[in-house]
């Protein structure tokens, strides 16, 4: 026959495993989702390689180390913007948020660290001011281009009838910001200024005051010592411009 010490012991026994079934049932029910490291990196990676919108390859590192924690339960999912945090050339602040249908759980400002790469014109030689970019002037390298996306040349149609505003040495790639193009039209040149009134075309002769490039704005001189405004067509030819 058992004691009544052997059945408090018993009872208090069965009370420590309801209670030990309570908290593992509790903590089941308020279980934290972790969101991993490689989701968080894999979503600003696409993000930023979507937004790109450019030719250039572009090689992304993210900025961030380790996993994300939220509270609750049920699945979540990651959505990435872009941020009001100012970024630069080489590094794209973004809003990542995780998500729970339509209920933001976190919000983080990542930054994405982006390197572009593109096959561009670079200096076969030294280059000084006045030279033109012809086919041994220059030659295309996969360079990175990061610091001067956008201001570079990737065909070589593009250099036609471009040169150097500046000296830059061999190897080094060519910014659009330094090159001009080639002047059709002198200054002191004398030049046929046409004038179109409908469909009536008329032509004189004139004397150009300063350099001009096609489409560059041009003013000449005509016969009366009277300026006439007028834009750079081709060589030699200015429309006037009413």
């Amino acid at each position: 026959m058992r004691s009544k010490l052997d059945i408090l012991i018993e009872l208090g026994l069965m009370a420590g495993a309801i209670g030990i079934c309570i908290l593992a049932l509790t903590a089941l029910v308020s279980a934290d989702v972790v969101v991993p490291e490689g989701d968080v990196v894999a979503a600003v990676r696409e993000y930023v390689q979507n937004a790109a919108q450019t030719g250039a390859d572009v090689e992304i590192a993210c900025r961030w180390r380790g996993d994300i924690v939220v509270e609750g339960t049920g699945p979540v999912a990651l959505r990435v913007g872009p941020s009001n945090v100012e970024g630069t050339a080489g590094g794209v602040p973004v809003c990542l948020e995780v998500r729970r249908g339509e209920k933001v759980l976190r919000s983080l400002i990542i930054t994405a660290e982006t390197a572009y790469f593109d096959a561009v014109a670079v200096a076969a030689r030294p280059l000084r001011h006045g030279d033109l970019l012809t086919p041994d002037a220059v030659r295309f390298e996969r360079r990175e281009v990061t610091q001067v996306l956008g201001r570079t040349f990737s065909r070589p149609e593009e250099l036609k009838g471009l040169r150097m505003r500046t000296m830059i040495p061999a190897g080094r790639v060519v910014d659009r910001r330094l090159t001009e193009s080639m002047p059709l039209i002198r200054r002191g040149e004398i030049v046929t200024v046409l004038a179109e009134v409908g469909a009536i075309t008329v032509s004189t002769q004139g004397r150009a005051l300063s350099d001009g490039a096609a489409g560059d704005p041009i003013f000449v001189e005509n016969g009366e010592r009277q300026k006439i405004q007028g834009q750079v067509v081709r060589a030699g030819v200015v429309k006037v411009i009413f």
